[in-house]
């Protein structure tokens, strides 16, 4: 379940939801489900769907994302999508785009029609505005349009987008996305820049003279991000620049994890349930918890989504990203990108 709810609920709901998606493939106690009612060709492989969720959907922030659920050849595929709709919209959108040998993306472009159905996760991220709105700097790239989109879109919505720069990169031509921009020219008169190519640093100098006087937000290529935080970091204004990855910084460092000296069962005490379980300290702790009959919740699995966080208790773990050990109390944890080094006690919360 994407959700945390009553077992007593999740088991009427295991029993009686069949039934009701007789009638409605909407209808869920628990589940949040959606219905696509429209689908829009934004650009060369970036396509909108808009959705009509039930009433489980509790809405979301400018800038969040959502897990998206959907069924691949009779298997089940998570996958987290940005939402490209202001918050409050009667009918969310996401804007995806296809990703060569993407399984979920594959669908929703190859497959997925108006009239079908997909499962919603909640909400979360922490791409969000902050209070500073007025002096703005929303820069994105490729698919990193997405959640900017819905920043741009709420702020236009409140009326407080005239003094907001907008600057997209796209591949090729084919990839711009020009309905878009057309929108985001239409609701104000500050600058609106598409380009086609790389965005460096210089390119951001020329378009923007006052970026570094601007609260930015940066989503995009990966490349293209490492290169504009280095320049926001050489002015000493990284305090200044709110990043959104839509792939971890570095791949699990799952070698170490399966060949580590450190490798014996390590008793995990699950505080809301009052009952431990003896684990596998390697790969993860997500891993782990799932091998033992354990169904935390969780998005992307590579520790970008952070829809499987949990607070650490007690004990020492390794993010096998960073690989950062900590043994700090009370701290939050990504269970699909730590394991464990000694005993835990950890408290799923939500996960649950």
């Amino acid at each position: 379940m994407h959700q945390a709810i009553e077992p007593r609920l999740a088991r009427l709901a295991h029993t009686l939801d069949p039934w009701l998606q007789e009638l409605d493939e909407t209808w869920s106690l628990a589940e949040t489900r959606a219905r696509i009612v429209a689908i829009r060709d934004e650009a060369e492989d970036l396509r909108t769907f808009v959705l009509a969720p039930n009433r489980h959907w509790r809405g979301h922030r400018a800038g969040q994302f959502v897990p998206v659920s959907v069924i691949v050849d009779g298997v089940r595929v998570e996958r987290c999508y940005s939402l490209s709709s202001a918050p409050g919209a009667r009918f969310p959108t996401i804007t995806v785009r296809r990703v060569p040998g993407g399984r979920a993306s594959g669908w929703l472009h190859d497959r997925a029609t108006i009239g079908d159905v997909v499962r919603l996760g909640r909400a979360s991220g922490a791409f969000v505005l902050g209070e500073e709105t007025r002096q703005l700097l929303l820069v994105s790239g490729g698919s990193g349009i997405t959640p900017c989109l819905s920043i741009a879109r709420d702020l236009a919505r409140r009326g407080e987008l005239n003094n907001v720069v907008f600057v997209h990169a796209a591949r090729s031509g084919a990839a711009t996305p020009h309905a878009i921009r057309e929108e985001l020219e239409g609701l104000t008169s500050a600058g609106i820049h598409f380009t086609v190519g790389p965005l460096t640093a210089e390119r951001i100098d020329a378009l923007v003279p006052d970026w570094a006087t601007r609260q930015t937000m940066l989503c995009g290529p990966l490349p293209m991000m490492d290169a504009l935080a280095d320049h926001w970091h050489a002015h000493g204004l990284s305090d200044r620049l709110v990043t959104e990855r839509f792939a971890p910084p570095a791949p699990l460092n799952r070698e170490r994890a399966g060949h580590s000296s450190e490798s014996t069962s390590v008793k995990v005490t699950l505080t809301r349930g009052a009952r431990s379980l003896m684990l596998a300290p390697a790969p993860t702790l997500l891993e782990a918890l799932e091998a033992a009959g354990e169904r935390p919740t969780y998005g992307c699995r590579q520790g970008i989504c952070n829809t499987c966080r949990c607070r650490k208790a007690s004990g020492l773990v390794e993010d096998l990203v960073t690989g950062r050990r900590s043994d700090a109390a009370n701290e939050d944890i990504r269970l699909c990108t730590s394991r464990a080094l000694s005993d835990l006690e950890l408290d799923l919360g939500e996960n649950r």
